[in-house]
């Protein structure tokens, strides 16, 4: 009896080492990524619009050329086991690529023409667009109510935010709106391969396909011209930037793989609402800044309360999930020894003393992600 105690008491440590293990991964993922984004977005911003290179397209071919070689050498040296590149695994990353490669560039031509605290406002309508697609695409229920009003105050914010201090400029906040919709159909559509693909091989197979497609299409639209005619290239911060720039670039690219394959697409794109928050709350001094005034402040208010209501009702979601899991376990155990009781009474009275444990499935480890 004493070891059946022992293995019980091993199977529950065990278990909750493995869920501290997990959230640890799932928050620190997160906090990378939002810390490495919004300094990100800063340095785009000294690139683009301070040094005037307002050349996305080469950017972006530019970092993905660097991020395939990085991989490439880590492989080569045994920090990394990359899959061998194959038509199959290519088509298979045929969608994301796209969606994400769009993403980058209109990201980009966004936040050229716009100042950095109304491009925050505008990319915070991310978590309702892959709220819904989600539903759409993969035909996943919606989250409970109180997920939906924290989604919906964050959304609401943006606009209330945006009130008052907006210089419209038709272009601009096109590609802003294009560069939400396609980052959350890339999430998603990203979302459904991660359980086959690691982390490094979704970032080495995005980056093979992304950077054909970006050169191609920045050498049709004349940019590489453009660029060759840069007058700054003889100013060395400005050089110390631009490498700064590319290789930061490749860094946020792992940073937004890896929290999105501990997470789900929603999770991550809430992630990346958040840490707009302290974009827009710097952005209102930096680069020259915008007026203050209290429909900004009340809607970057509204959204910061957004995002921490959606914490706590995500929280809530998976601690009732987790008991009908483990109410669900033990009617199963009681209903296998109501069977069984009558045949098995006294050869197995020692063995109606363990303890029961619903059994894990590793494939719900973690209630944030979509199927």
């Amino acid at each position: 009896m004493l070891e059946h105690v022992k293995d019980a008491l091993c199977v529950v440590m065990g278990s909750r080492a493995h869920t501290m293990t997990m959230m640890a991964a799932s928050v620190g993922s997160a906090l990378l990524y939002g810390i490495t984004s919004t300094s990100m977005a800063f340095l785009n911003k000294l690139v683009l619009a301070v040094y005037d290179f307002n050349f996305p397209m080469t950017i972006m071919t530019a970092q993905m050329a660097v991020t395939f070689t990085i991989l490439q050498v880590l492989n080569h040296f045994n920090f990394l086991q990359l899959t061998p590149l194959s038509r199959k695994n290519l088509t298979q990353f045929s969608g994301p690529t796209f969606f994400y490669s769009l993403n980058g560039v209109l990201s980009l031509a966004a936040l050229g023409q716009m100042n950095l605290t109304m491009y925050s406002v505008l990319k915070r309508n991310g978590p309702l667009v892959t709220m819904l697609l989600s539903a759409l695409i993969l035909n996943k229920k919606f989250p409970g109510s109180k997920v939906v009003i924290a989604v919906c105050m964050m959304s609401i914010g943006c606009v209330v935010a945006a009130k008052g201090d907006i210089t419209f400029d038709l272009e601009a906040y096109t590609f802003g709106a294009g560069s939400v919709l396609s980052q959350s159909l890339y999430l998603i559509l990203l979302q459904k391969l991660s359980d086959n693909f690691s982390t490094s091989d979704t970032l080495y197979m995005s980056s093979a396909m992304s950077f054909p497609v970006l050169f191609l299409t920045a050498a049709t639209l004349g940019e590489f011209k453009k660029v060759y005619m840069y007058p700054r290239y003889t100013d060395p911060v400005f050089i110390a930037m631009l490498l700064l720039l590319l290789c930061m670039g490749s860094f946020l690219n792992f940073t937004l793989f890896l929290c999105n394959s501990n997470n789900s697409a929603l999770t991550t794109t809430v992630v990346g609402t958040l840490k707009s928050v302290a974009q827009t709350t710097m952005g209102m001094f930096a680069f020259g800044g915008i007026p203050i005034n209290t429909p900004l402040l009340t809607g970057v208010s509204m959204s910061l309360s957004g995002g921490v209501f959606y914490t706590y009702a995500k929280y809530q979601e998976n601690e009732a999930k987790k008991f009908k899991k483990i109410q669900s376990g033990l009617s199963l155990s009681d209903a296998e020894k109501g069977e069984t009781g009558d045949s098995r009474a006294k050869s197995t009275s020692i063995d109606d003393n363990v303890v029961h444990l619903p059994q894990k499935n590793d494939s719900s480890e973690s209630d944030e992600r979509i199927p």
